[in-house]
């Protein structure tokens, strides 16, 4: 189960059990880019979706197929610039 610690506003800390999947790579960079989802509980709404990027410093290789990963991260509220109107 994930465990969000709040750090600043607008900021979390986040330990826990995410799924990694689709990891695209920038060229030129070091930087892969995953949809990732948060498990947070025993529910079925108990998760958080959201894009992670990862500084791959090491060349790690990683697989198109959804994997799970205990991960350490900080991540930042996502503020929608879409209305209900633009679709």
């Amino acid at each position: 189960m994930a465990t969000p610690h709040l750090s600043a506003a607008g900021w979390a800390f986040v330990t826990g059990l995410a799924i990694l999947a689709n990891p695209r790579g920038f060229p030129g960079s070091k930087t892969v880019a995953f949809d990732t989802q948060f498990y947070l509980g025993p529910g079925d709404e108990d998760l958080m979706i959201g894009s992670l990027r990862f500084f791959n410093l090491k060349d790690l290789t990683f697989d198109d197929q959804p994997n799970l990963y205990f991960i350490i991260t900080t991540v930042r509220e996502f503020i929608s610039v879409f209305t209900s109107t633009d679709y």
